[in-house]
């Protein structure tokens, strides 16, 4: 389930790459019976590229995965 405050986060962590125009996707990965974690995993979009994904066990987790990524890029091999 998401909380307020997850919300909160997503919405003001990822706000400065939304106001650069990236459109970001969430999923949630509900656990097994074996397996009971749900994954959250949060995509990111620029004109219509992915860029970078994030997941976590919750949903600031995969947020703050994703945030981490978009500040400091790796290069794509090639």
């Amino acid at each position: 389930m998401i909380t307020p405050a997850d919300r909160l986060i997503f919405h003001s962590r990822l706000a400065p790459w939304r106001e650069r125009g990236y459109l970001f996707y969430v999923r949630l990965e509900v656990g097994s019976i074996h397996d009971a974690r749900d994954i959250y995993i949060i995509y990111g979009y620029l004109d219509g590229r992915h860029m970078a994904w994030g997941m976590g066990t919750s949903l600031t987790a995969a947020v703050e995965d994703i945030a981490g990524k978009l500040e400091c890029p790796v290069p794509e091999p090639g």
